[in-house]
């Protein structure tokens, strides 16, 4: 209800609720009203000099807010728990959300922020983009209302469209690379961009064991600079590092790549930038990452390197859909993509990925989560572009390990910006040896021995495998028992429909006819 005009005379402070506001953000200081008083410059000293916060308030990147809510308690402005989305203090008003502080954020909030009432919507006072992607969410809406100040494609990224190897045509047999103040950037030529939990572990060892390829001895880097999907953490801690780089003695203006190794291993990292990503492969090449003369020594072995970019496929970043984002960025990349059985890699991903609180997983649990989730997502219509909010919370992340393998969906996408000429897939249903075979063949280093080397041991864990029925399949690190066969029909069943599309992209395309898939059209044909 609106305030009287009385009740007003002494509000100094306008503000709107945050997301979740029943149970912790009882406040959102995002975007607020602050009248020009002695209580707003007292209120604004407490909160820039108090070292006080309610525990429950903090966050990893919340500073602020907390302190000024725990101010606004203490001094019985405010209630706790709050009652209503409304509020009326002595000094301070709470507006609803969609008042003057309309979210439009991260697709993982959505669903809480439609809930809430608090989503931006045509017509709002203005909209509030309390993510760590603000420009991808700015370029989407200014798109989508069809409001000018659209910047160029070429203006709306932190790196360069292309990359300066393509502009000076410094291509070599490694990739794409340039001089820059004397050091060598290189982006390389192949990269394993997936499917997560269908062998590409396997897929870059193989690669590992060619002589004739060469690579960063890195995995597994999200590349968040290419999908605008930077954390807040993780952007504080990469400028922490760049700080301690200039520092060193040596630096001289020639910086070491700054990235952020993940858990225990210094093989998987995310580099904190493009300038970083090509310098760290650029120190993989010669002469410790250095020119001669101002130009890029020749560089005869192929790079090859992993991003983890699948599931980004189906979004937009800034605008521009991210295959398409990347043939600009790299017109003559390689993308391999590593192929399994659809149900394979969901209940694969299920088993390495999931946490279910104090559910312990089983094959039972697995079919009662499956049959939940497949129902959901088909009767809400969700697709692999929208499932983070189709999807309810709890359920995202098992949409994330369904969606993967819908090859029909995805591989379209990538085919339309590379063309077959470009995309490699490699199918782990079939036999290693010749299928690595066929992987160096695509990248121009034959090698025989190097093809039976490197799957050997592919050969002696299959038997193994065929022996211990507490391994569901030989790529799996972990051991878990075979899922129910009432799961595999009601998966297969999930599947179908994506499969039969895939058969009508196959018919276009012909570097998808790959064993795995034609089995599958040989079902579909059976149906």
């Amino acid at each position: 209800s609106e305030a009287s005009p009385s009740a007003t005379e002494d509000i100094n402070l306008i503000i709107t609720r945050g997301g979740s506001w029943k149970n912790v953000h009882a406040i959102n200081n995002g975007i607020f009203l602050l009248r020009n008083t002695a209580w707003s410059i007292r209120h604004c000293f407490e909160i820039f000099t108090s070292r006080y916060s309610y525990t429950r308030f903090l966050g990893r990147s919340l500073v602020d807010q907390p302190i000024q809510l725990s101010l606004l308690l203490a001094q019985n402005e405010l209630m706790w728990p709050p009652k209503d989305e409304i509020e009326m203090g002595q000094h301070v008003m709470v507006v609803p959300k969609r008042r003057l502080n309309s979210f439009r954020r991260n697709p993982l909030y959505s669903n809480v922020d439609a809930e809430e009432g608090g989503q931006w919507e045509r017509g709002d006072f203005l909209a509030h983009f309390a993510s760590n992607n603000k420009y991808s969410l700015m370029v989407d809406l200014l798109d989508q209302e069809k409001l000018p100040g659209v910047p160029p494609v070429e203006e709306r990224y932190s790196f360069p469209l292309p990359a300066p190897g393509v502009e000076h045509d410094q291509y070599t047999n490694a990739g794409t690379c340039w001089c820059n103040d004397k050091q060598i950037h290189c982006m390389p030529k192949y990269h394993v961009i997936g499917v997560h939990k269908a062998g590409s572990k396997s897929l870059m060892r193989y690669l590992a064991g060619n002589p004739g390829l060469a690579h960063s001895p890195h995995v597994e880097d999200p590349v968040r600079w290419l999908t605008d999907s930077t954390l807040a953490a993780e952007e504080k801690k990469c400028n922490v590092l760049r700080e301690k780089d200039k520092a060193k003695p040596h630096y001289h203006g020639y910086p070491d790549p700054i990235y952020i190794n993940k858990g225990d291993t210094s093989h998987a990292l995310t580099t904190c930038s493009f300038t970083d990503y090509t310098l760290l492969h650029g120190k993989f090449t010669t002469n410790e990452g250095f020119c001669f003369d101002g130009k890029v020594p020749g560089l005869e072995k192929p790079m090859f390197d992993e991003m983890v970019i699948w599931e980004h496929g189906p979004s937009k970043v800034r605008g521009v859909g991210l295959p398409d984002l990347f043939h600009r960025l790299q017109p003559s990349a390689r993308m391999l993509i590593t192929i399994r059985d659809a149900v394979e890699v969901f209940y694969s991903a299920y088993n390495h990925f999931g946490e279910f609180g104090v559910t312990k997983k089983s094959p039972e649990h697995f079919h009662a989560f499956a049959r939940d989730l497949t129902s959901f997502w088909n009767e809400s219509g969700c697709t692999v572009a929208n499932f983070r909010t189709c999807l309810p919370p709890e359920l995202v992340q098992g949409g994330s390990w369904l969606s993967r393998a819908l090859y029909s969906e995805h591989l379209p996408l990538w085919l339309d910006s590379f063309g077959c000429s470009q995309i490699h897939l490699f199918d782990v249903s079939v036999d290693p040896y010749e299928e690595v075979q066929r992987l160096y063949d695509f990248m121009g280093t034959p090698d025989n021995r190097a093809a039976f080397n490197v799957t050997r041991a592919a050969y002696r864990v299959h038997e193994v495998t065929k022996k211990d029925s507490t391994r569901n399949n030989a790529l799996n690190k972990n051991s878990y028992g075979p899922m129910l066969d009432a799961t595999r029909v009601q998966l297969e069943d999930f599947y179908l429909p994506y499969n039969k599309k895939l058969c009508d992209v196959m018919a276009v395309h012909e570097c998808l006819r790959v064993p795995l898939f034609q089995k599958h059209c040989h079902v579909v044909d059976g149906k």
